[in-house]
């Protein structure tokens, strides 16, 4: 869903269409054709629940409930939503959810999906570390970052309050 997102087009405040992505995950993916979710209304359903496994603002859902049939689109921050889901396929979790930032790093470029669409596949951590901090800013009640110094080293951890 998150790819088919950043495939279609976007208003300028960043809303698609679920029937836009919809069609594009038919195209991304021969089995989505063949599922339940290709019937639009079970597919907002998915995706609001969805929105409940997030923070907030991460994935959001408008409802246009006065037409026929009803209408959705949705909006995601989807660099956000790569880094929460690496997050939490990271390997080794400490007490208290944190997660060491080079864990993080290792799940994104895992994964091709996230590659395609996260500025993080070949660049420096430092890269990395200015757009968690960015994310910390952007959802402080749920995404934090501790910074440890061993000698000439750094070492950070992230937790996310899902």
């Amino acid at each position: 869903m998150v790819q088919a997102y950043d495939n279609v087009h976007r208003d300028k405040d960043g809303w698609v269409s679920l029937i836009d992505i919809k069609e594009e995950m038919k195209m991304l993916d021969t089995e989505f054709a063949s599922s339940d979710y290709q019937n639009t209304r079970r597919l907002a359903e998915k995706v609001i629940l969805l929105t409940e496994t997030f923070p907030s603002g991460i994935i959001e859902v408008d409802e246009k409930l006065d037409s026929k049939p009803v209408i959705h689109h949705i909006r995601i921050d989807t660099d956000t939503f790569r880094f929460i889901e690496a997050y939490k396929q990271a390997p080794i979790r400490e007490q208290g959810g944190w997660v060491l930032l080079t864990y993080i790093g290792q799940e994104l470029k895992k994964r091709l999906a996230y590659e395609n669409g996260f500025t993080y596949h070949g660049v420096k951590k430092s890269q990395l570390l200015k757009f968690v901090n960015e994310i910390v800013q952007a959802y402080p009640k749920f995404i934090k970052i501790r910074k440890k110094t061993n000698g000439k080293s750094e070492i950070y951890r992230v937790r996310v309050k899902l």
